[in-house]
Formats: structure tokens, sequence, C-alpha cells
């Protein structure tokens, strides 16, 4: 069973490294910020038209969580290691075949805040960055004078704090949870500023002193 449950672990990987060399190799990948914009301009969708969408949007995923569902941490930390150790697989081979799927214990509420903190600490923060940067650049080419003045995609998080029949989620659990968010949304700022201060060395003068 711990083997086919890899296997089918590893299936997965390599759809989505497949996926990815399929969207790289595509000048205008459908479904993309690109093919969209220009979606739109044949459409002859104004500018004025639009500025007035990106003003108004509001997208906002929201993250839920469900025992059966969720990995222990260990092993996503393991399955993405194997991703930047394609050439030389072996080691994290060898960690993933002894390291236990299944938990002893049942998901507790606190575990299931951890597991959706992942996400945001492996992907969503840098994958968000990503996605503005290309949104920005890709408006600013096919619609020069529109601008995006807000930060339209936000993210929602119902983990450590749904109601919905869970008599271990209290009020100080939602509390502990909102406050791990932002604790983990401040530990990336601080390591992306030290990682900026460390490529921006420049002097500063102060004039007048």
């Amino acid at each position: 069973a711990h083997a086919f449950s890899l296997f089918f672990q590893f299936v997965n990987l390599c759809e989505e490294r497949a996926r990815l060399r399929h969207l790289q190799s595509q000048p205008e990948p459908a479904m993309s910020v690109r093919a969209l914009l220009h979606e739109l301009k044949k459409a002859r969708v104004g500018p004025e038209t639009l500025q007035r969408c990106l003003d108004e949007l509001e997208i906002q995923p929201v993250l839920t969580a469900h025992p059966t569902e969720a990995k222990r941490r260990i092993l996503l930390r393991q399955l993405s290691r194997l991703q930047s150790h394609w050439d030389a697989p072996d080691e994290v081979l060898e960690a993933l075949w002894h390291t236990e799927e299944v938990r002893e214990k049942r998901v507790d509420p606190r575990q299931e805040v951890e597991n959706a903190l992942y996400y945001f600490e492996r992907s969503i923060f840098e994958a968000t960055g990503d996605f503005y940067a290309a949104f920005d650049r890709e408006l600013a080419a096919t619609y020069p004078t529109v601008k995006r003045r807000t930060p339209f995609l936000t993210f929602g998080s119902w983990v450590g704090g749904d109601r919905d029949g869970n008599p271990f989620v209290t009020s100080e659990l939602s509390q502990a949870a909102v406050q791990a968010q932002a604790a983990t949304a401040l530990k990336f700022y601080e390591r992306e500023l030290t990682a900026l201060l460390g490529e921006i060395s420049h002097a500063c003068p102060v004039h007048g002193k």
C-alpha cells in the first residue's frame, strides 16, 4: 500500500512537470493572462471598460481543510525536495520510503492550520508575486493606459476558524490561527527584505548634513 501510494505521488509530480513544460513551450498558453488580454482586445473591450473592471475586481481563493486529505508536513517537504533532485533522486526516495504516511493520531485543527500555512510558505507567497509581475507586464503590453491600482488577488482561510460542527475549533484556536497566519506573513517579508538588503548595498548619502 505504501509503495502504491508513493507511486501515485510520483505520477502526480511527473504530470505537473509535463504540464509546466507544455505551458513554457507555448507563446500564448490557453487561460493565461496574455491570452485573456488578447481575447479582450479582439472583442474590442475598451481601456475605460477594462479599467472599471479592474478597479472593482476581487478574487479570493479560500483554503479549507479535510482530515482525510491532509498529508503529513514532513511528506510534503520530502516531495518538494524530490522536485529539485530529479537527476539524483536516490537519497530522497529512500527518505520517502522510510517516512510514515499515516498519522498515528487523528489530525487536530492545530495541525490543519500548520498544513495550510505550509502552502503559503512553499508556494502561495512566491506564486502571488510572480502572478502580479506577469499581470502588470502583460497589461502594460496590451493596454498601456490601464493600470492595476489595487491588489485584487487575496487569500482567505477557513482552517482553524470553521465552526461547522467541529467541537475542537474554539475561539482560542481561531485566535491562534490568525496569529500564526500573521507570523508566517511577517516571517516571509523579513526573509525577503533580508535578501534584498544583501543585493542593494549602495550608499545613500544624506544631503545637507
